[in-house]
């Protein structure tokens, strides 16, 4: 069976609207996810190094927000997982976490900040990278303006205001289900 096809139209299409229009956001796991737990280690590991991971140099991002949905709650699994010697897609890249996260139920996509709260994911887009960044919402300001932590370019509580919208850029966030 020719299925070219198929393998065009999920090329043509962002995976993540492939997804969530196809049924593949599944019903919420059962597990719990503990927003101040995130936020405590964006806080404390955005300009450090925990020694349990890798350091991705350049390239950051994911693997650091990974940790910190992986403190807050979110287990490891054949598919998401990262030590010293080995990591997985869905642990180090933008793209394949949130496909991960989505398709297992433990969070979903929203495209509006006002949706957004601590602990959330945060991604960036543009059409030459696709979805490449990673970050964390680590608090509002009193208007509800958005600050985020990450690694890679190492800030925290940075302004999102300060740098999206950028020219070519959009974002989504990742809302974890079963959220406190």
């Amino acid at each position: 069976m020719d299925l070219s096809f198929y393998d065009d139209f999920k090329n043509n299409v962002k995976k993540d609207e492939f997804y969530l229009s196809h049924g593949f956001n599944s019903q919420p796991q059962t597990v719990t996810f503990d927003r101040q737990k995130a936020v405590w280690y964006a806080h404390h590991y955005w300009s450090q190094i925990n020694t349990h991971f890798p350091y991705l140099r350049d390239n950051d991002c994911t693997n650091f927000v990974s940790q910190c949905w992986n403190y807050a709650g979110i287990p490891v699994s054949e598919g998401w997982f990262c030590d010293k010697t080995a990591s997985s897609h869905a642990w180090t890249l933008a793209g394949n976490f949130a496909d991960y996260m989505v398709s297992r139920g433990y969070c979903r996509i929203a495209y509006s900040s006002t949706e957004a709260n601590l602990g959330d994911v945060i991604q960036f887009y543009n059409d030459s990278d696709g979805w490449h960044h990673s970050a964390i919402i680590t608090a509002k300001d009193e208007n509800g303006n958005l600050k985020y932590s990450a690694h890679s370019d190492p800030h925290c509580d940075r302004d999102l205001s300060e740098v999206y919208p950028g020219q070519g850029e959009q974002i989504r966030f990742l809302c974890p289900y079963n959220a406190y």
